[in-house]
């Protein structure tokens, strides 16, 4: 798995603690929010033939895997570009429902609907998104 989200490297010097290695210009750029929505949008391919699969044994779980990951990219989206009040909820969202995602696809592996190896690309890119949102809410 590449770490796009992690090329945006900070400016050198020590970090005090606490501190992320990422300024506020470099989390705000629009590179950076098309680069996460970009790995977004690939994790849902990944998740699309899952879902198919898991839809024809439990269309709740489906519906549900389909629901966070939707969530995922528009809360994303919102966060970006909302007002700032409300920015680090919204990526904060995006960043749960990426998790959640990617629990309930380990949930259909333990239900057998799916392999845990089907799920393991669709499960690393949500890890991916999940890191990059953290970083760029804790930036």
């Amino acid at each position: 798995m590449s770490d796009r989200c992690l090329s945006f490297r900070p400016r050198q010097g020590a970090l005090r603690a606490g501190q992320s290695p990422l300024t506020r210009a470099e989390r705000e750029t629009p590179q950076m929010s098309r680069l996460v929505q970009d790995i977004i949008i690939e994790a849902i391919e990944e998740i699309r033939p899952l879902v198919e699969k898991i839809e024809r044994r439990d269309r709740d779980l489906a519906k549900q895997i389909r629901t966070a990951a939707s969530s995922v990219a528009l809360n994303h989206a919102e966060g970006e570009w909302g007002r700032k009040g409300h920015r680090p909820e919204r990526l904060s969202t995006a960043m749960n429902s990426a998790k959640e995602a990617r629990n309930a696809l380990r949930v259909a592996a333990a239900w057998r609907y799916v392999t845990l190896e089907e799920t393991d690309r669709a499960r690393d890119k949500l890890d991916h998104v999940a890191a990059c949102l953290w970083r760029i809410i804790h930036a």
